[in-house]
């Protein structure tokens, strides 16, 4: 069965949600299944700005390893995580969302179901 989760995408001003596949995650990543996301000054300028190409806003995120990508044993200061684990990662770390990294897909942000994230940055 295929999984799938939603994501919010703005282009310009406006405001879409999204349904996407969410593949496994890649060697060396993990995938988070969210349960906060923030909205910052950073969002808001952006929002703002109006950006004419589709982006996905938000990079303050907690979320809960959903699943391991191959050769994921620790987080970026070796300690050991497993799936189940509350995580909270680096605002400035690329986070990709809903599966669009490791699928290929030109969105990256936190507004979404589920997210990709390097170990090294969990």
């Amino acid at each position: 069965m295929t999984r799938t989760g939603q994501a919010v995408v703005t282009v310009g001003k406006e405001f879409s949600v999204g349904e996407y596949t969410v593949p496994d995650p890649a060697p060396g990543t993990v995938l988070l299944r969210q349960e906060l996301g923030g909205i910052c000054g950073t969002d808001l300028h952006n929002w703002q700005k109006g950006i004419q190409r589709a982006t996905m806003l938000g990079h303050e995120n907690v979320g809960v390893i959903d699943a391991l990508g191959k050769g994921v044993t620790t987080d970026y200061n070796g300690t050991p995580i497993r799936e189940g684990d509350r995580v909270v990662f680096h605002p400035r770390n690329t986070v990709m969302a809903s599966g669009h990294g490791a699928a290929g897909e030109p969105f990256s942000g936190g507004l979404a179901d589920n997210m990709y994230q390097s170990a090294a940055a969990s």
